[in-house]
């Protein structure tokens, strides 16, 4: 068998592997192809181009349409119609959420880090004040339990933040600058105070407690098993084996998937409280080269294939260029 026969073969593989999985969460998946392509070039899509690109990974045409008329009850998507065609565009708040998520899953590995930290102290004053005559009382008083996480804790432990306590998060701040500026505008006008300063010697003791804070080991081993399923690719890409514009945006589209499930709840911790032999440099690494080599025949697959209302999508706008610190597309 030639390297692009098994090139062939293991791309089939890949679709059949996904499709095994149960539920097949074909929405999360609409999401994936917004976030990674149709977004820089302009967030807007024909209905049927959304059916024949979920098509090339065996879903079929009524869990996608299903699947899209729930996002767009859930504020996902504006839903507009030209004629007999329809055409789904991001809506304003799903535009910012995918900024926020596109910060983290292609960042630039984290700078070296200068053993600074990040202190988030949230702050919940009633509408009364602080008892300042008694201000032990009134800070017992006010401190509320552990309620559910509310939209800003929720964006800070997609951040990397640990929790200590109700009040307090904290983190390494090994921020890549993009990852950082989100950060800042996330706190802009929020009430909360934060602390940023050199810590001392990391302790043995609280490298330890590393995995239970930020649950280190289940994401060694998710980053392991993307590995272990797309080395084969990236072997037969970097030996020669010649691929289709479809095969290209099929493996592009399901490997930034996975990527992306497993990215958002890495807290990219630097390497002075990680596991010994982290694989999650070696898993980025390995999506960005994939990345740049099916870059080009992907995008020349949409540019073939979809459109919006009125006419060809734009081209890639060139913040694209500079996913993963940069590459040539």
């Amino acid at each position: 068998m030639t390297r692009t026969n098994r090139l062939h073969s293991t791309v089939s593989g890949l679709v059949d592997w996904f499709n095994s999985r149960k539920p097949v969460r074909t929405g999360n998946l609409i999401a994936t192809f917004f976030g990674d392509i149709a977004m820089p070039r302009g967030g807007c899509l024909a209905t049927q181009n959304l059916l024949d690109v979920m098509g090339l990974v065996g879903i079929g045409d009524g869990l996608v349409r299903t699947s899209l008329s729930r996002l767009s009850a859930e504020n996902m998507f504006n839903r507009t119609r030209t004629g007999r065609k329809s055409f789904y565009a991001l809506s304003e708040n799903a535009w910012a959420e995918y900024e926020q998520a596109s910060a983290v899953i292609y960042s630039p590995l984290p700078e070296a880090w200068n053993a600074h930290w990040l202190v988030i102290m949230l702050i919940d004053v009633p509408s009364g004040g602080l008892d300042m005559a008694s201000p032990e009382r009134s800070a017992k008083e006010n401190t509320p339990a552990l309620e559910p996480e509310s939209d800003l804790r929720k964006s800070l432990k997609q951040l990397g933040f640990a929790r200590f306590g109700a009040q307090i998060l904290i983190r390494p701040s090994n921020f890549p600058p993009k990852m950082r500026q989100h950060l800042d505008r996330l706190l802009d006008d929020a009430s909360i105070l934060l602390i940023e300063g050199q810590g001392g010697v990391i302790p043995t003791g609280f490298k330890a407690l590393t995995d239970q804070i930020w649950d280190v080991s289940a994401l060694q081993q998710a980053y392991e098993d993307f590995t272990r399923r797309y080395d084969p690719i990236a072997a037969l890409l970097e030996k020669g084996a010649e691929i289709t514009p479809e095969e290209a945006l099929m493996i592009r589209l399901l490997m930034i998937h996975e990527y992306r499930a497993i990215v958002l709840k890495d807290p990219m911790l630097p390497p002075d409280i990680l596991p010994a032999h982290w694989s999650g440099s070696k898993a980025r690494q390995l999506c960005r080269d994939i990345y740049a080599q099916v870059f080009e025949l992907s995008e020349s697959w949409v540019s073939a294939h979809c459109y919006t209302e009125t006419g060809p999508l734009p081209p890639p706008n060139g913040l694209l260029y500079e996913r993963f610190g940069g590459f040539v597309g």
